[in-house]
């Protein structure tokens, strides 16, 4: 008898299903997930050998989705094949946990194939069908570009409640504002019940904005929060923000060395290897809309009913250009992965200008135009350019060969070949630079496009080292990075506005946010009326002559929280260690003239000392002193008994007067120093500790 035991289909679905009452009913832990993927993975493998027979097509399809964040519903959703009828539905709620590397698990190993889950929703919707996209032979004439007008007539201005912010902090908690704080925490306090109710873990939003702060200070370890509820709030809070007039769009890489699913290799930038975002930025570098690249994005669930399939690139540009006002002129600059015509007549139609790099192969066979090759036959000098212009969808669209070091063709719905300008470039064969032709539209692209890459420099400049495997934190870091460079840019806007010019540099700015969240109570109180400014005027009013000390930032200061100064018997302590009095006391006794210049004679005389007739008039030494110097015209060095001793005497005496000082006799140095030069010019000597201290060791 066979040794093989042969199964159906429902004893394989049997075996795939999860018991019910088991704690992996709705999510795997993080712990545990590897493991339990490659046990059943090998069990379904051991069945599968036992029934070949078993075994069809449709039971190996690769089709999976992966869900995106502008999905509508968060189920990942697998249509069922008309093959797999019989196979129940399996419903999965995506998980965060880690997944698993299939060139080190023992299921690569196999020469056999490995069947891929399929995760089925119980009332799937009806695919939305695509568009068909318009034909692209369109009739390329050499003629100039007629420019349309481009008055901008959208609104730029900022206004409250922008205009109303003062400080780093509050520009940082618009975007990560109590409400989402309060989700964030709410989560956390959720997923450590779920990992231990025994032991759950209250997170309230004052611990999650020192957390905040640590993290900006590069300092802890990190907690655990949701992913795609925190990015669909932070786009949000992006997108209230007034767009400037030129915009662009292009990838970012959220650098990590992690083995995951999502991790992409994009060979020109900076860090190759890491998690794919698309951008939407202005040419300062703020961001306004973003998503992370998971691979669906030709999903036809994520395009509105108004909006054609333009492609899976263009139709990235569409969503993230979905928050743009229609009809204002506003530009947008992107590469040649997203150009094509019909995209740029698609936004045309919208009253949003395009411009972009374009592939020759997407602008029609009806357009002729010279290879490399032939431009280098035909002797074409560098700054060479040719224009071209054709109607697509009753759009003009004007598309131009320009040749630098290498030729490159752009098109353009609101800009031509003309007029052309100078452009500086570098010639190798004369090791200088030299002048050339560029046409119109190279210096506009040239000028907007490289936003993204701006707000990537900032983000290197200073980056958030927290490491971790999860890949849903390492975006989470990124994102907070992001934004803080959003806060700092939407301050130097304001700032710019008010016609400032003294701004924080982005180093200030994160110390002043970090220190603001790690210290500030658990709320900022507003007062009613009219804020004071006079706490604010009497800082600004600092002595320039004494050395600053570090003041809090200003949220920490009015946050309600009542900072009582801290007492000591060390100098200087009328100063508070939280906040340092800058005002001159000026409740200082009175004394007559009279008595000033009783006090001038005898110091004069040599009666008394200047520290001595301090304390016995009641007057402050060094204005004793200025008088003595200003009654009778005589410098430090001509003062006869109150001389300061000179500089080879001081060198004989210093370690004299450091035993003095340690020994506690109760005096400065400043007023020892005075009482010897009084005691060698009454007893005309030159060293009156010739025989050392008693006492010295």
């Amino acid at each position: 008898m066979s040794r093989w035991k042969n199964l159906n289909s429902d004893d394989i679905q049997q075996f795939l299903e999860i018991p019910s009452g088991s704690e992996d009913d709705l999510e795997l832990s993080d712990e545990d997930s590897d493991d339990d993927l490659i046990r059943i993975q090998d069990l379904v493998l051991n069945e599968v050998e036992m029934c070949p027979e078993v075994l069809q097509d449709d039971f190996f399809d690769e089709n999976v989705s992966i869900p995106s964040p502008r999905s509508s519903s968060s189920m990942l959703v697998i249509q069922p094949t008309s093959s797999s009828s019989n196979t129940a539905n399996v419903a999965s709620q995506p998980s965060t946990c880690r997944q698993v590397n299939p060139r080190s698990s023992r299921v690569a190993s196999r020469p056999q194939a490995v069947p891929t889950p399929r995760i089925i929703s119980p009332s799937p919707q009806p695919v939305r069908p695509a568009r068909p996209k318009p034909k692209r032979e369109y009739i390329w004439r050499k003629m100039d570009f007629q420019l349309p007008d481009t008055t901008f007539t959208g609104v730029d201005v900022l206004e409250q409640p922008y205009t109303t912010f003062e400080t780093p902090l509050q520009y940082f908690l618009h975007f990560f504002d109590d409400d989402l704080l309060d989700h964030i925490a709410e989560e956390s306090t959720k997923y450590s019940i779920q990992k231990d109710c025994s032991k759950p873990v209250l997170v309230t939003k004052t611990e999650l904005k020192k957390y905040l702060g640590i993290c900006l200070l590069l300092g802890e370890e990190s907690q655990d929060t949701t992913d795609f509820s925190v990015l669909e709030t932070l786009i949000k809070k992006c997108q209230t923000v007034p767009k400037r007039e030129t915009l662009s769009v292009d990838e970012q890489m959220c650098a990590t060395k992690a083995c995951n699913f999502l991790r992409q290799y994009l060979p020109n930038k900076p860090h190759k290897w890491g998690y794919k975002l698309l951008v939407l930025c202005d040419d300062k570098g703020f961001a306004y809309d973003f998503e992370i690249y998971s691979g669906a994005e030709n999903d036809p669930e994520l395009r509105l009913p108004d909006e054609c399939d333009l492609g899976a690139s263009s139709n990235i540009v569409v969503r993230l250009c979905r928050s743009v006002p229609r009809n204002q002129n506003y530009k947008i600059f992107f590469d040649n992965y997203y150009t094509s015509p019909e995209f740029i007549s698609y936004l045309a139609k919208k009253g949003i200008h395009t411009l972009g790099t374009v592939n020759k192969g997407r602008m029609g066979m009806t357009l002729k135009m010279p290879s490399q090759k032939e431009l280098t036959a035909a002797k074409r000098p560098r700054g060479y350019s040719e224009g071209w212009v054709a109607t697509v969808d009753a759009v003009p669209v004007s598309a131009v060969l320009w040749r630098d070091s290498k030729s490159v063709v752009l098109a353009s719905s609101f800009v031509g070949e003309q007029p052309k300008y100078k452009a500086k470039r570098f010639c190798k064969k004369r090791q200088q630079y030299t002048e050339v032709n560029a046409p119109n539209i190279i210096g506009h692209y040239n000028r907007h496009m490289g936003g993204v890459d701006l707000l990537d420099s900032f983000i290197g400049k200073h980056k958030i080292k927290m490491r971790t495997r999860k890949w849903y934190m390492r975006i989470f870091y990124h994102l907070l990075d992001v934004m803080l460079i959003n806060s700092w840019l939407l301050y130097k806007r304001v700032e710019t506005q008010r016609e400032n010019t003294k701004m924080m540099k982005l180093r200030e700015f994160r110390l002043e946010v970090a220190k603001a969240l790690c210290w500030c109570g658990p709320s900022i109180i507003k007062k009613r009326g009219r804020p004071s400014s006079f706490v604010s005027d009497m800082l600004d009013e600092r002595i320039k002559r004494k050395p600053k000390l570090n003041v809090p930032p200003k949220d920490v200061r009015t946050d309600g929280m009542e900072h009582f100064p801290i007492w000591s018997n060390i100098r200087k302590r009328g100063s508070s260690k939280m906040v340092r009095n800058y005002v001159r006391k000026t409740d200082r006794g009175t004394y007559p003239k009279e008595k000033l210049l009783e006090a001038v004679e005898r110091v004069k005389n040599g009666d008394l000392s200047a520290y001595r007739a301090s304390i016995e008039y009641g007057i402050p030494r060094a204005t004793i002193v200025a008088r003595v110097y200003d009654r009778y015209g005589l410098k430090s060095n001509s003062l006869g008994r109150c001389t300061v001793l000179p500089e080879a005497i001081e060198e004989k005496l210093a370690k004299h007067l450091h035993v003095m000082e340690k020994y506690g006799f109760g005096l400065t140095r400043v007023e020892i120093m005075e009482l010897v030069g009084h005691y060698i010019a009454k007893n005309q000597i030159d060293n009156p500790f010739k025989n050392g201290i008693p006492g010295a060791l």
